[in-house]
């Protein structure tokens, strides 16, 4: 089997963070960030993980509600949303804090995967995902003086 190098080098990659700063492709981010590899780097209005909620986590996910059709019952898993990644991850700070269950109830019967884990962790989970061509999104919030 040959291998090859895939090139990343157009998507985002967080290249370092520290408790201070989050850097996508060597550009230093102070506050709270959410994209994909292909998006561009968006601020996040939120300073903890006590401000997630559904339409946080829609937006972190770039998420656009499609039109439901009649026929959408005869569906396996029901999709409320159109062109969703399959993997959302939310960095939350210095520590893990997992939601109530029902939070991400809607996102799971949709078909997308949701995980909650502290921001160092989102981030190298974000790059292996990322590197291997998955379409995930990924939002990281930096906590400042916590």
């Amino acid at each position: 089997m040959k291998l090859h190098l895939q090139n990343t080098s157009t998507h985002n990659t967080v290249t370092a963070y520290d408790e201070e700063f989050i850097e996508i492709n060597k550009e230093r981010y102070f506050h709270s960030i959410y994209f994909t590899p292909e998006s561009s780097v968006n601020s996040w209005d939120i300073a903890t993980y006590k401000d997630i909620d559904l339409a946080q986590i829609e937006l972190v996910g770039m998420l656009q509600k499609s039109q439901n059709s009649a026929i959408d019952f005869l569906n396996d898993k029901p999709s409320n949303y159109s062109n969703p990644p399959e993997l959302i991850i939310i960095g939350t700070g210095k520590a893990q804090h997992l939601p109530n269950p029902s939070l991400v109830a809607p996102l799971t019967r949709a078909g997308i995967g949701i995980e909650f884990m502290s921001t160092d962790a989102a981030a190298r989970t974000y790059n292996v995902l990322m590197a291997e061509g998955r379409k995930v999104a990924l939002g990281l919030i930096l906590e400042k003086g916590v």
